[in-house]
């Protein structure tokens, strides 16, 4: 095998083309120039053109690494933890196959990043999950994990986790985070929209959009509640184990299901607004998507969404209260028509 430049170790990557999942990840891969070898837990072995070469390889662990999320799958089986071994197994073997390389690139501090001790580790990436986990940890083991990552530069895709993180560590380690440390979300690249799912879009009455996997931290059920109250439409787009109940208890709103990210794209292009309730975020790639296309964001704050919104103007913050959400709801939409007209 042609000695690898890099190899990028992720427990999120697109299964295919039209696959959301790990979408910030390989939007981050493929600004990477030469031969990049991406190491994930599913999906068929596969290689694609990126700025040099890129090869993907599934090493498994996709028994908890998948949709719609570790957390939710554990939840659900706990058994699946199994999967998180099989994952390690996995890269360790493939690193050493692939070894020699200039350098490793881990998304994710765990389990990612740790599993690449004894190879050279460029930069470890802090998406949200790794660092609430950290925070759930016993001190001394957190600070051990984390000095063990300052051979690295270390990569947090919003700057309200390096500040959790750090709030938590001792004084010396925490000055020592800080220097090893830059806040940069991932890259966010946006497909062609699919033309006839925009098409059915347009011919919808006005709506809003809420976009994700219909899990418990999403809030889903809070932007349908503030939809109910304004007697408006609402898409949703997105899948997951509170599907049923959702639908039950909304049975006015317009569920998609999981749709390819080109189609889901198409619905929030067409919306009257994007709102995201999140509990847990830190750079939301929905929000991110949704203002690239000019859509207004009405958000509850969460990760760095109250950040953004001092600066964009088309990010409206609300209380997580249904009450509160519709009416920012309604002073957004009405503030993008005029800006419009």
């Amino acid at each position: 095998m042609p000695r690898a430049k890099r190899v990028v170790v992720t427990t999120s990557f697109p299964h295919n083309p039209g696959d959301a999942a790990g979408c910030f990840v390989e939007a981050d891969v493929r600004a990477l120039e030469g031969e990049v070898h991406v190491l994930c837990p599913a999906g068929e072995p596969r290689s694609v053109r990126s700025a040099g070469a890129m090869c993907v390889h599934a090493v498994g662990g996709d028994e908890l690494f998948a949709w719609p999320g570790a957390v939710e799958r554990f939840r659900k089986a706990p058994w699946r933890i199994l999967g998180a071994f099989t994952f390690a197994r996995g890269v360790r073997r493939k690193l050493a196959e692939l070894w020699p390389f200039e350098a490793v690139i881990a998304h994710w501090l765990i389990p990612s990043a740790l599993l690449c001790e004894g190879y050279p580790l460029e930069r470890a990436v802090a998406h949200g999950a790794d660092v609430r986990l950290l925070l759930r940890m016993p001190s001394a083991l957190r600070a051990r994990i984390v000095r063990s990552l300052l051979r690295a530069r270390l990569q947090f895709v919003a700057a309200s986790l390096l500040e959790q993180l750090l709030s938590s560590l001792p004084a010396a380690l925490a000055r020592a985070v800080r220097e090893r440390s830059f806040v940069e979300p991932c890259p966010l690249s946006l497909p062609p929209l699919d033309r006839p799912t925009r098409e059915r879009a347009r011919a919808l009455p006005r709506y809003l959009a809420v976009c994700g996997r219909l899990v418990a931290d999403k809030r889903i059920e809070l932007a349908l509640q503030a939809a109910a109250k304004l007697d408006a439409q609402m898409v949703v787009i997105g899948d997951g184990p509170l599907r049923d109940e959702l639908r039950r208890l909304h049975p006015e709103a317009m569920f998609t299901g999981q749709l390819p990210r080109t189609q889901a794209l198409a619905f929030i292009a067409e919306a009257a607004a994007l709102v995201s309730c999140s509990r847990h975020e830190a750079a939301p790639t929905v929000v991110r998507e949704a203002r690239a296309l000019g859509v207004p964001v009405v958000a509850t704050a969460s990760g760095d969404v109250a950040h953004w919104a001092a600066t964009d103007p088309g990010i409206w913050l609300a209380d997580p209260e249904s009450g509160a959400l519709a009416d920012l709801i309604g002073v957004a939409t009405h503030d993008a028509r005029s800006r419009s007209s």
